[in-house]
């Protein structure tokens, strides 16, 4: 009966640890992201600058394409950080960021294969060259995200709280 009990709290133990590890997670990468946003919107000049210079787009496209992903990836990223701290919708928002970071690290890659010597800008620097640092960071964020939709349960979530008061 004793090693039952202690099994069980040892199961405590570990559940709220990982409890407070996924929050830890969830309000870094909703940080990052509310951040990135935030400094985009700060300086839209200097982030269209720096998607211009990626060379994404063919030229007939790009002014429009560029004027696009200006106007509305500050905003995901925003919506995404907010809703990542908070924890709502935590699996729908945490694949939503798995595939946006998955899509940047692509861009960086592609960028440096084709010879582009540039900074990064993801947080509004201009001089951030592009490194391996850059691709491990975005590794370390993605694999949280993704550890975050998989995880069986949330707590301490705007969803958690819906749950507990509203039965949803």
């Amino acid at each position: 009966m004793e090693n039952l009990s202690l099994t069980h709290s040892l199961s405590s133990v570990k559940q709220q640890w990982q409890d407070i590890l996924r929050m830890a997670i969830r309000i870094l990468l909703g940080g990052v992201m509310l951040w990135a946003g935030i400094v985009k919107l700060a300086n839209p000049d200097g982030f269209i600058r720096s998607l211009m210079v990626y060379q994404l787009f063919p030229p007939a496209w790009s002014g429009i394409a560029i004027g696009v992903i200006a106007g509305l990836l500050p905003w995901c990223e925003i919506m995404f950080g907010l809703a990542c701290i908070v924890g709502y919708k935590i699996r729908i928002v945490s694949w939503a960021l798995a595939v946006l970071l998955s899509i940047f690290t692509v861009i960086l890659g592609v960028t440096l294969w084709r010879g582009i010597d540039i900074v990064c800008g993801c947080f509004g620097s201009q001089n951030d060259p592009i490194t391996l640092w850059n691709f491990l960071r975005n590794g370390l964020f993605i694999a949280g995200a993704l550890w975050l939709a998989y995880s069986p349960r949330h707590r301490w979530t705007t969803d958690d709280i819906m749950r507990v008061f509203f039965h949803i």
